[in-house]
């Protein structure tokens, strides 16, 4: 199985998510490593769900901690990439020789103007810069106030689109930007062993390669 771009996964916390999505062909694949955050994955649940997969890049997500908890958690798990969400903490958490994924919520900023002086800034630190909202505005709203200035920061850096995705228009996005991928969201198993995929499957069935 083979996607048209960079899929990465947010917040995987159960095995039916994992399997699922590695087996539809995802790059990237995230868990919460917070100590603090509802959604956080102990280092034995980690060692269980990765066990079980093949072919994907690991990445331990981080909201809250600081950089001295960082380092000590990612001695428990073994993952690929560090996201985190602090522009500021790049420059320590690089010593780690770990490659970083930078959390940019849009929402937060003021216009897109801020989006680009972040990423300029940041470049030689960061793999991927990973898009994301955090607001209860309109997603596609916003997305259509940064679509000119993420279509042009895509011709040059490594985006993770996160926010204002769905399956009638991924493939026109994907057409008509360069960005690097995209972020979907993982969720909660209704019961152990069962999963509404409906969403996320509809936007992976929909940029399967063998569509085109």
């Amino acid at each position: 199985m083979a996607l048209r771009t960079i899929v990465k996964i947010n917040k995987v916390n159960n095995l039916s998510d994992a399997r699922y999505c590695a087996g539809m062909g995802v790059d990237l694949m995230g868990f919460c490593l917070d100590p603090t955050n509802e959604d956080v994955v102990s280092p034995e649940k980690f060692a269980e769900i990765t066990g079980w997969i093949s072919g994907v890049r690991l990445v331990g997500e981080f909201y809250e901690s600081s950089t001295v908890v960082i380092k000590e958690l990612i001695e428990k798990y073994a993952i690929d990439y560090i996201q985190i969400n602090n522009p500021q903490d790049l420059e320590y958490m690089a010593q780690l020789k770990i490659p970083l994924i930078l959390d940019v919520d849009v929402s937060a900023l003021d216009e897109p103007g801020q989006l680009r002086e972040l990423i300029e800034e940041k470049e030689n630190l960061v793999s991927y810069f990973l898009l994301s909202f955090q607001s209860q505005d309109d997603e596609k709203e916003v997305l259509a106030t940064y679509a000119s200035e993420i279509s042009a920061l895509s011709d040059k850096y490594p985006l993770l689109l996160g926010f204002g995705l769905d399956a009638a228009s991924i493939n026109t996005l994907l057409g008509e930007t360069s960005i690097t991928g995209i972020a979907l969201q993982g969720g909660h198993e209704i019961k152990p062993g069962y999963k509404d995929f409906d969403e996320l499957a509809d936007i992976l069935e929909t940029i399967e390669l063998d569509d085109f």
